[in-house]
């Protein structure tokens, strides 16, 4: 929908979106259009019909026009389906009234972005890979007597057993040093445990500070795009678009966000969460 908006402009009312009407009826079951199909319709399933466009004898117009008009009449029909479902569980006054709003105000987020002060991620994303990251390394590899990747699952497997650690492995017998496995290995031999904080500290440096937020791809105005989604709780979340730009948004460190810019005349609110704690408690 984004890259149509150049085309026809910004939706307008009345709208309906089948993945969030769903979300909201059954928000632990799949959205996609292929499992909506198969439930609330009697079509044929035809979302594997993709595959027959890489076939030379097919005429590939009439096979998209195909497919993309079998999508508009699935919908359609999903779509009503979904109408009297809201209406039978009384949800369907939350769904107008508070759903599609909600998701345009999403839509324009989307589409809007963020201001990023570029020389600032600069700054930092130095700083992380020519101090942090190298201190970090340093001290893993005096603790280990030996030079160590820490992202190595394979050299990292090998000197934790090499020093008394069972570690865990695959079905093929490879390493799994994942982060929720290295917090295990901490709470089993407590010995270790400042060896292994030491690996998870140098991990996010790199795969989480540096990787996933500061050399997240940002367009080319400057701005940080992304996609955002809901939980089966309805928690926001968010990810990158469609475009392979920007992250998570959501899990950064404080300190992080001061690259991220309020429009000029405007400010950024952080909402006292321990108050509104107090008030929902008391």
């Amino acid at each position: 929908l984004h890259n149509l908006l150049p085309l026809l402009g910004f939706p307008r009312e009345p709208l309906f979106d089948i993945r969030y009407a769903h979300q909201l009826i059954h928000p632990d079951m799949p959205h996609d259009l292929g499992f909506m199909t198969s439930v609330y319709t009697n079509m044929n399933y035809h979302k594997d019909d993709v595959s027959d466009w890489s076939e030379k004898n097919l005429p590939h117009d009439t096979t998209l026009w195909e497919y993309n008009i079998k999508d508009v009449i699935t919908t359609h029909r999903i779509k009503d389906r979904l109408v009297q479902d809201l209406k039978e569980l009384n949800l369907y006054d939350f769904y107008v009234g508070y759903t599609t709003p909600f998701r345009r105000v999403i839509f324009e987020m989307e589409e809007k972005g963020i201001k990023i002060d570029t020389t600032l991620r600069d700054e930092w994303t130095e700083f992380v890979e020519n101090e942090e990251l190298p201190i970090a390394l340093d001290i893993i590899n005096k603790m280990a007597g030996q030079e160590l990747n820490p992202n190595s699952s394979k050299q990292l497997g090998t000197y934790l057993e090499s020093i008394g650690v069972v570690v865990p492995r695959t079905a093929k017998g490879n390493y799994t040093v994942k982060e929720e496995t290295i917090e295990d290995l901490i709470v089993k031999y407590p010995h270790h445990r400042t060896f292994l904080k030491q690996v998870l500290c140098t991990r996010v440096l790199k795969a989480k500070e540096l990787g996933t937020y500061l050399r997240a791809p940002i367009s080319p105005d400057g701005r940080m795009r992304t996609e955002f989604g809901y939980t089966v709780t309805g928690r926001l979340t968010s990810k990158k678009n469609h475009n392979d730009e920007g992250t998570n948004l959501q899990n950064w460190a404080k300190y992080l966000r001061a690259i991220f810019i309020p429009e000029e005349g405007h400010v950024f609110i952080d909402p006292d969460l321990r108050a509104a704690e107090a008030m929902c408690t008391s």
